[in-house]
């Protein structure tokens, strides 16, 4: 009784409102997206291992969709405060988790890329990266862990493209929270999820890579990003 009311007050309000895609605003029938950007949307990158190119101090790099398809949704969602959008991007990893379980293999702990107080001042009232490390680490049944810690932040070096630069101006800008990897270590953890919303250069990710790797060697140190 109660489930056809439900269906009937639902397919009223439809009529009386009708469904539109979160992402762009067109007539979406009953789903989250229209035809168009669910296609969009869909595009299937490869989610192979990228050793060695953008951040080489890792042990896997991965990304959810290219930037050419997904870099627009980012910054809407960085930059524009859509935070309903966020519910595309938990959709896209679940299905990639389920469909490819074992792409990440073991993962005692998920970290992230922090953010200055300053930076979010300026720009932006969340750090995307946090939301998303914190979605991952209950899909894995694994540990969200604060492992870096910000010193300062430089505006310039959004405008920075080239690699070199970028690095010189980063360089000192990120430190390990002692205390928090070393809990870490001692609970037996011998591998970090580092995870970030969009990698450019990888400029930032291998810093922070590198910071890990100079603490311990051993430690496996992968890379998982929105888009890339």
């Amino acid at each position: 009784m109660f489930e056809a009311l439900f269906s009937q007050t639902g397919a009223v309000l439809d009529e009386l409102v009708p469904p539109v895609c979160q992402f762009c605003g067109s007539p979406s029938g009953r789903g989250r997206l229209c035809r168009g950007c669910l296609s969009y949307f869909s595009y299937d990158l490869s989610l192979g291992a990228e050793k060695a190119k953008r951040v080489p101090s890792a042990d896997g790099v991965w990304w959810l969709w290219p930037y050419q398809r997904a870099g627009r949704l980012v910054r809407r969602v960085k930059f524009g405060g859509d935070w309903h959008l966020r519910g595309l991007i938990r959709e896209r990893t679940e299905r990639i988790l389920l469909e490819q379980g074992d792409l990440l293999g073991s993962v005692d702990a998920v970290t992230f890329v922090p953010m200055h107080w300053l930076k979010r001042v300026v720009f932006r009232p969340g750090n995307l990266a946090q939301w998303w490390a914190r979605t991952l680490a209950e899909m894995l049944e694994s540990h969200l862990v604060e492992l870096f810690e910000v010193r300062f932040w430089k505006p310039e070096l959004h405008r920075l493209k080239n690699k070199s630069e970028r690095r010189k101006t980063i360089r000192g800008a990120f430190s390990l929270k002692n205390g928090s990897f070393r809990r870490f270590r001692q609970s037996g953890g011998k591998a970090v999820l580092l995870v970030d919303d969009i990698i450019t250069t990888g400029t930032t990710l291998e810093s922070l890579t590198r910071l890990l790797k100079d603490a311990d060697p051993d430690l496996i140190v992968k890379v998982f990003c929105i888009c890339g």
